[in-house]
Parts: structure tokens; C-alpha cells; sequence
């Protein structure tokens, strides 16, 4: 008898323990609208009717560890729905890392927009202060992919001098002889040389995104570059950090 009683209670204790483990699993959803996007992460917007907007009328979402999803460039104005831990950094906006990403519609059913209404081709780098103020910087990634499948991209990178004034490099690949052009237009430039230079590089370049993370004072910071190389070239089309 005392045997029995002694298998019932480890059972009892197994099973409460699992249901432990299990309550530590729990993840929470939430709707939204992109307000911004950047390299990984996204400023959100919940929809009025979520719980959480209580507490938060802009989420910063980073995305960096979730599973690949689609599409890669979230635009503003496009509905999602967002699955995190339940952890949240007290911050403005508060932060949240997500699990899963998924695109919707107002009805909330999965929905994928065609390319060619999801992608702008137009990205802001603003290093300075805040870093973050970048606008739409995973575009570059989406143009490094389609030149590796030869499909034809142009993106347009605006970067601000010290003083403020943008400087804008127009990047194209055309996808059936496998060449880049850039056009760096510096007229704007009040401080520097007025002038429009077009370069064409051969299909023995490639577009790249190089980077590392660098760590200062306890906190990471990511470094990038974008590039197109070849065997006897390193090109620098832009630089910004994170």
C-alpha cells in the first residue's frame, strides 16, 4: 500500500512539474499596423481592439531571430500579426522580441502582397545620435538577393552629410548581363562638389552585405556595409550601424 501511495505521489509531482515547464512555454499574440521598418526590427502600431495597447501604442519588434518568413520587406501601413514570450522592455517604445511574423489582412486571414506593391526602393541612412531613424534599410537585402537570382533591381540610398544635406546613390542591377550602375548625385551637398558621377561595374562583381558585431560598455552594436566586390574591388555603396 505504501508502495502504491508512494508511485501516486510521484506521479502527482512529475506531472505538476511538467505543468510547470509547460505555463514557462506560454506565448502571446497581438495585431498590429508597421509604422516604420528597419534592418531587424519593425516599429508596430497594435490595433485598437488588442489587449496589449493598454500598455503600449508603439512596439519596437525585433525580428532578427525568427524563422524565415515572407514577405522580408513590410512596408508601412501593413498588418501583421506577432507572436512573442511575453517579455517586454520597459523602454519608449517598449520592446519585444518576436517569435513568429506572419502578414495579414483586416479579417486577419494570411495574406502575401505581390513584390512589386510590398517594395519601396527608397532607403534613408541616418547614423548618428539615433541610428535608428534608418528607413527601410532590409530593402538592401531583397536587392542583394534578386541580383544573385539575375532578376533586374534598382534601389535609391539617401545619406546625410554632418551638416544635413543628403547625398543619394542610385544602385541598379540589370539581370540579363549581370552588371551594376551607380549614380551618386552630390548636388545637394552644400559643402562638397556639386556633381552627378555614373560608374558600371562588370558581372565580375557581386552585391554584399558585410558586417560584425561589436560589443562597448555592455552593449552590441551591428556594423554593416554594402558593397559591391569583385576579385580586384571593394566598391562601398553605404555604411550604417545599428
Amino acid at each position: 500500500m505504501k508502495k502504491v501511495l508512494l508511485i501516486v505521489m510521484s506521479f502527482i509531482l512529475i506531472w505538476g512539474l511538467m505543468a510547470c515547464d509547460k505555463g514557462n512555454d506560454k506565448t502571446y499574440t497581438f495585431k498590429g499596423k508597421v509604422v516604420e521598418m528597419y534592418m531587424n526590427n519593425l516599429i508596430v502600431e497594435p490595433l485598437e481592439n488588442e489587449d496589449i495597447r493598454r500598455s503600449a501604442d508603439k512596439i519596437q519588434v525585433w525580428i532578427g531571430q525568427t524563422p524565415t518568413f515572407h514577405p522580408p520587406i513590410f512596408p508601412e501601413g501593413t498588418l501583421v500579426e506577432i507572436e512573442y514570450d511575453g517579455n517586454v522592455a520597459e523602454t519608449y517604445p517598449v520592446q519585444i522580441n518576436a517569435i513568429t511574423l506572419r502578414t495579414i489582412d483586416e479579417e486577419g486571414n494570411d495574406v502575401i502582397p505581390p513584390i512589386s506593391q510590398m517594395e519601396s526602393n527608397k532607403i534613408t541612412i541616418k547614423n548618428g545620435k539615433n541610428d535608428y531613424d534608418s528607413i527601410n534599410v532590409g530593402r538592401i537585402e531583397s536587392f542583394i538577393e534578386n541580383s544573385k537570382n539575375g532578376n533586374d533591381d534598382e534601389i535609391e540610398v539617401t545619406q546625410y552629410t554632418i551638416e544635413g544635406d543628403p547625398i543619394i546613390t542610385t544602385v541598379r542591377y540589370n539581370g540579363t548581363d549581370g552588371t551594376f550602375q551607380t549614380i551618386r548625385d552630390t548636388t545637394q551637398d552644400k559643402f562638397g562638389a556639386p556633381e552627378i558621377i555614373k560608374k558600371e561595374y562588370d558581372n565580375s562583381y557581386r552585391a554584399v552585405l558585410s558586417g560584425e558585431v561589436l560589443s562597448k560598455d555592455g552593449a552590441e552594436r551591428s556594423y554593416y556595409a554594402f558593397q559591391l566586390v569583385s576579385e580586384e574591388e571593394t566598391v562601398d555603396i553605404c555604411m550604417f550601424n545599428y
